[in-house]
């Protein structure tokens, strides 16, 4: 899907994920992490977070259970975890305004979430309304794995991924 001047969708989005990570870390050689810090970044989700609670507590929060699973020392943002008999692991981004859903493949692991799947519950596609209908762009796979030339502290050099990036700093993508 081509547009202005030849880019396809993929590539803006990706050239405005690269701006965001510059932007939130300062130098990708020599990030600084305050970013995390600034409670400008934390408020981008206020509204999605309120929303995400009075669905899980109006609709669903029988049937699950829902952690706020975040670890400051690895996390680039919020990450939700709702555990049933499936497990979903919905994750926010203080770099910026987005966000991926992650679920438990029936072989086992995790898999992403695409926004357009047939395959996707009920749940998921409230979840990814919730996030959309508050500007917060879902990442699919094919954009979560492209390379990254930032240092981070858990993730090698050659393995930093846009999802390392912007979510978590683990050395191996958490699908594969």
């Amino acid at each position: 899907m081509e547009h202005r001047g030849g880019q396809s969708h993929d590539e803006d989005l990706v050239q405005e994920i690269k701006a965001h990570i510059l932007e939130a870390y300062g130098s990708l050689q020599e990030p600084n992490f305050m970013f995390e810090q600034l409670e400008s970044r934390h408020r981008l989700y206020e509204p999605v977070v309120r929303d995400f609670a009075a669905f899980l507590l109006m609709d669903i929060a029988a049937a699950f259970s829902i952690t706020n699973a975040t670890d400051l020392n690895t996390d680039h943002g919020y990450i939700f975890t709702l555990e049933s008999t499936t497990s979903l692991s919905l994750q926010l981004s203080f770099v910026g305004p987005y966000a991926v859903l992650l679920r438990t493949a029936l072989q086992g692991g995790l898999e992403v979430v695409e926004q357009a799947a047939n395959d996707n519950g009920m749940l998921e596609r409230r979840l990814i309304q919730i996030v959309t209908t508050h500007n917060i762009r879902l990442l699919g796979r094919n954009v979560l794995e492209i390379p990254v030339n930032l240092k981070l502290f858990d993730t090698e050099p050659g393995n930093v991924r846009v999802y390392q990036a912007l979510f978590r700093d683990t050395d191996i993508l958490p699908w594969r």
